[in-house]
C-alpha cells in the first residue's frame, strides 16, 4: 500500500512543479511580452517587478511541489523500515532547509544581492548532499537485499541518486557560475548598438538544475519502497 502511495505523491510533486513552471511562463509572456528562457534567466524573475501576489498561481504550485518532497522524505522515514535512523532524520531534515533557500531563491529579487548570494551558494552546495543520503540509503537497501528482484532495485536507485550527485557537483565546480554577468553588444538591422543578455547564464540555470533535483531527488525513495 505505502508502495503506491509515495508513487502517486511522487507523480503529483512532479506535476505540481511543471505545471508551476508553465504557469509562471505564461503570466510572464503576458507581463513582458518576451518569452521566459530558463537557461538565461533567474527563478526570482517570475515574479518581476513584484514578489508573490506577481506570479501567485506558479509560486503556489512550487511551493506545493516543494511541501509533497519534504512529505516523501517524512514518509520514508516513518514508514520505510530499513531506512537508518541518522539517514532517515538527515534527509528529512536537508528537504526542509532545501526547500526553504528554493522559496528564497524564488521570492528574494536581486535587488537583496548579498541575501541573493548566500541563498544560492548554499542552495547549491547542499542539494548535493540530499541525492547523497539517497546513495547511503540505497547501499543499505543493496547489502540487505536477499532476491534479485531487490538487487536490481537498490542499485537501480544507488545509479538514479549517483547521477544526481554528479549533477550537482558539475553545477557547484563550475567556474563559470558567478554573479559577474556580462551583456553581449549587438547591431540591430538600423546600425544601432544594443545590450542583450548571453544566451545562457549558468548560475541562473544551476538554480533551476537544482529545483529540478530536488523534485526528483525522491526517485530514489520510490524505488526503494519496492525492496
Amino acid at each position: 500500500m505505502e508502495q503506491f502511495f509515495v508513487t502517486a505523491l511522487a507523480a503529483l510533486t512532479l506535476m505540481f512543479f511543471v505545471y508551476g513552471y508553465l504557469v509562471a511562463k505564461a503570466f510572464y509572456y503576458r507581463k513582458h511580452q518576451e518569452k521566459y528562457v530558463m537557461r538565461r534567466m533567474f527563478p526570482y524573475e517570475l515574479n518581476y517587478p513584484d514578489s508573490f501576489s506577481n506570479n501567485k498561481f506558479g509560486n503556489i504550485f512550487f511551493i506545493l511541489s516543494w511541501l509533497g518532497t519534504i512529505a516523501l522524505y517524512l514518509f520514508n522515514f516513518f514508514f520505510r523500515q530499513q531506512v537508518g535512523l541518522v539517514i532517515g532524520i538527515a534527509s528529512f531534515s536537508m528537504a526542509i532547509i532545501l526547500v526553504a533557500l528554493a522559496i528564497v531563491l524564488l521570492l528574494v529579487p536581486l535587488n537583496y544581492l548579498r541575501v541573493h548570494m548566500i541563498a544560492s551558494s548554499l542552495f547549491l552546495v547542499l542539494s548535493i548532499a540530499l541525492p547523497a543520503f539517497n546513495c547511503l540509503s540505497a547501499y543499505q537497501a543493496f547489502e540487505r537485499a536477499i532476491d534479485n528482484l531487490d538487487v536490481f532495485l537498490s542499485i537501480f536507485a544507488l545509479v538514479v541518486a549517483a547521477i544526481q550527485v554528479l549533477v550537482m557537483l558539475v553545477c557547484v565546480l563550475n567556474p563559470r557560475a558567478t554573479y559577474q554577468i556580462y551583456l553581449q553588444k549587438e547591431v540591430t538591422p538600423e546600425g544601432k548598438e544594443i545590450l542583450k543578455r548571453p544566451n545562457t547564464i549558468p548560475l541562473a540555470l544551476n538554480e533551476w538544475i537544482g529545483y529540478i533535483v530536488l523534485v526528483l531527488s525522491s526517485i530514489p525513495i520510490v524505488i526503494m519502497f519496492f525492496i
